[in-house]
């Protein structure tokens, strides 16, 4: 808890007198479920401060972070730096959708009746077909029919409305007029969404107050240790 009350601005902190830009890099995913609720409560709070937010780079996150061309990063783990500091926002569910038009809009399904068939997959940091969830069908002596790879999840839904393929997106994204769920009979396992920062941007009173905001929205009491 002290990690947690460590990372808020102190109380003498006004948020309205923020001048200046502060510039954070998210996913696509991001982009979609935390930034903007995030960016209405910055800009009612700080209508002087000036946001920029870019594209996710993977690769070169820790140069960007450490050059300061990165203020906030919000992401997968597995994409951030292990030497970044984060905080945990929520956890995060993956499930099965497919056109609403499809014959398996709506259906029940095994993991084995789902894995033969088309699928597509959402690859923003790699243009590929491996998808987060090959080990998941391995382990189950399965191998999954990866037909289709895009970078975005912006994407995804007009994609695969117009399409016969399968997709896993975070429940998030939805509902959504283009698709409909396929109850499986398991699902993958859940993940994390984080925001990170450099080390030593950690004292910043605008990145803590952006800390504290997000705390505020996402996380839940029972989940502070998620912290780290």
């Amino acid at each position: 808890v002290q990690d947690i009350e460590a990372l808020f601005p102190d109380r003498t902190f006004e948020p309205s007198t923020l001048e200046g830009v502060f510039h954070i890099t998210a996913s696509d995913y991001a982009l979609m479920t935390v930034l903007p609720a995030l960016l209405d409560a910055v800009n009612k709070a700080a209508p002087n401060l000036k946001i920029i937010v870019r594209d996710f780079e993977s690769d070169a996150l820790n140069k960007l972070m450490l050059t300061g061309e990165v203020d906030l990063a919000i992401s997968f783990p597995h994409f951030i730096p292990e030497t970044c500091p984060s905080m945990f926002l929520f956890h995060e569910q993956h499930v099965c959708v497919v056109s609403k038009h499809s014959p398996l809009a709506g259906q029940q399904l095994s993991i084995e009746a789902l894995a033969p068939h088309p699928q597509l997959i959402i690859s923003p940091s790699r243009a590929n077909l491996k998808g987060s969830h090959d080990h998941w069908f391995a382990e189950k002596g399965l191998r999954r029919n990866v037909v289709m790879s895009i970078p975005s999840f912006s994407a995804a839904p007009s994609i695969i409305g117009a399409s016969h393929l399968a997709c896993f997106l975070p429940s998030r994204l939805l509902p959504n007029d283009h698709l409909a769920k396929v109850e499986l009979d398991e699902l993958p396992p859940c993940f994390d969404v984080i925001a990170a920062w450099h080390q030593r941007s950690s004292n910043s009173p605008i990145l803590k107050w952006m800390l504290a905001l997000m705390h505020e929205m996402f996380v839940e009491p029972q989940a502070l240790e998620q912290t780290r």
